[in-house]
């Protein structure tokens, strides 16, 4: 793609395509000979292990050096955040990379340097290449900063907020114009996603959106979410412990209690935070009850509030209650921390290996066996898998054609594919549940039943289909995937 300006299938690629990539880490990682899932998984741990260092300083910030190593603490061991520092989706880096522009931003003001407000801008730019959610996200949270901290915002000056502002717009022109014009089909089909995201796309009245915003907003303060089971995807929740967890929600509850009645302008701030980073998902019309994905801020904004607790348990406890009451919330942290990941990562990664994208590594290497790698491919599988068959082939393979296997074969994909074509069925647990989807289970036999028995167009020669590979796709073995060669 760097030599030819073209995808490995022919397609054109916009400057998106060479963007992304660079900033997420994964293509750095390709160009290391990293392709399977294990070597993905390391660029979403280490921003991170990034991330827990950046709320040292978010917390010095905004009050002292305590609240930064505890709230860094907490984040580390949250389940919210360690599910994003292990999957394949750059959650991770757009948390990193937005709580880097919210510190810079206060850097900026407390300093009056432009520098670090030109870093903000940089790290707000990158934010939205990565998750187009940042789009909405990034600049609240950035203007609830504004808020907070308006009498250093106004000593920063007119002239400094204006270089740092035309510096993101820069940054962001080649993101508009790649946008606008589509000249790339991936970017023609995400816009097809944001702009059918909307609550306001979906015909609902004025009094139905406020009801489904207000319904997802406060979803994110639910006990169910927080404490108890999580986010309802199971690649984002073991379903046994809430998103933030038993202990840390109960002592970020303590903090957020005492703010509340206190209301100092810190109090305040992060107040605004917590109303602020749900707003981007309560926005969207699909999945948005507990999106803990488009929600990701709030893990940080909970590490704060437990930092936030275990202060105010420090300030209202006295003598030998004090070593206590730490040393209950620090053997019942451990406990919960030590529980949660002997099961995430022993008996649950197995149960669920599926939503790790298990067998993606092994595609290219079955279709170059067979000297197929070069045909265009058709990709008939679940959400973002075309970015999954991107990644682990090292950006040497990309569908020509995509469909959500919820649905079946689209008309078009079955009559007017030119020929050779590789076919790819990718059964998806994620839709065996839902009603109005396809059975997952007989999705690949049905997808051949349809290539193998289409009734030709004039013009049209006969069709013959071979199967290259079929492998499941998780260890128990429910649901496959499957590799086909169309061919005339």
């Amino acid at each position: 793609m760097t030599t030819t300006g073209h995808h490995f299938d022919g397609a054109h690629a916009g400057i998106l395509a060479y963007m992304i990539p660079a900033l997420d880490g994964r293509f750095l990682v390709s160009l290391l000979g990293g392709h399977t899932v294990p070597d993905f998984r390391l660029v979403s741990a280490f921003f991170g292990v990034l991330t827990v260092g950046l709320m040292v300083w978010f917390g010095r910030e905004l009050l002292d050096v305590r609240l930064g190593v505890l709230s860094a603490a907490a984040l580390a061991v949250m389940p919210w955040h360690i599910y994003f520092s292990r999957i394949y989706f750059p959650g991770s880096e757009y948390l990193f990379l937005t709580l880097l522009a919210i510190c810079s931003e206060l850097t900026a003001l407390r300093r009056r340097s432009l520098a670090w407000g030109v870093v903000a801008a940089i790290s707000a730019g990158g934010s939205i290449y990565i998750y187009p959610v940042a789009l909405l996200s990034t600049p609240i949270l950035l203007g609830s900063v504004l808020a907070f901290r308006w009498p250093d915002f106004r000593a920063f000056g007119l002239l400094r907020s204006a270089g740092a502002l035309l510096v993101g717009a820069l940054l962001l022109v080649p993101y508009a114009l790649d946008h606008l014009v589509a000249s790339d089909r991936s970017v023609s089909d995400a816009n097809a996603v944001i702009t059918g995201k909307g609550i306001w796309q979906h015909g609902l009245s004025v009094s139905a959106m406020a009801q489904q915003f207000v319904l997802s907003w406060s979803s994110y303060a639910n006990p169910n979410f927080v404490l108890l089971h999580g986010d309802k995807n199971v690649a984002q929740s073991i379903q046994l412990v809430g998103q933030v967890g038993l202990v840390l929600g109960i002592v970020g509850w303590i903090g957020i209690l005492v703010a509340v009645y206190r209301r100092t302008a810190f109090d305040l701030f992060l107040i605004a935070l917590t109303a602020s980073y749900p707003i981007a998902d309560a926005l969207t019309y699909d999945d948005a009850w507990g999106n803990s994905l488009r929600g990701i801020i709030g893990s940080a904004v909970w590490a704060l509030w437990f930092a936030v607790g275990i202060l105010e348990i420090h300030r209202f406890t006295r003598g030998s209650i004090r070593p206590a009451a730490f040393a209950v919330v620090a053997a019942a942290v451990v406990l919960q921390t030590v529980l949660f990941a002997g099961y995430y990562f022993g008996p649950y990664t197995q149960q669920h290996a599926y939503v790790f994208e298990t067998g993606y590594d092994n595609i290219y290497a079955d279709l170059a066996r067979n000297r197929y790698q070069n045909v265009p491919i058709t990709l008939h599988a679940g959400y973002a898998h075309q970015a999954m068959l991107e990644y682990f082939s090292q950006y040497r393979l990309r569908a020509t054609d995509t469909s959500l296997s919820c649905f079946a074969l689209p008309y078009t994909q079955l009559h007017y594919d030119s020929l050779p074509r590789v076919v790819i069925v990718r059964e998806d647990r994620g839709f065996a549940g839902v009603s109005y989807c396809v059975n997952q289970s007989k999705l690949i036999d049905r997808d051949k039943e349809a290539l193998t028995d289409l009734p030709l167009q004039p013009g049209e020669m006969p069709r013959h289909v071979d199967l290259v590979t079929l492998f499941p796709n998780d260890p128990q073995g429910d649901y496959y995937t499957a590799i086909f060669y169309l061919h005339n």
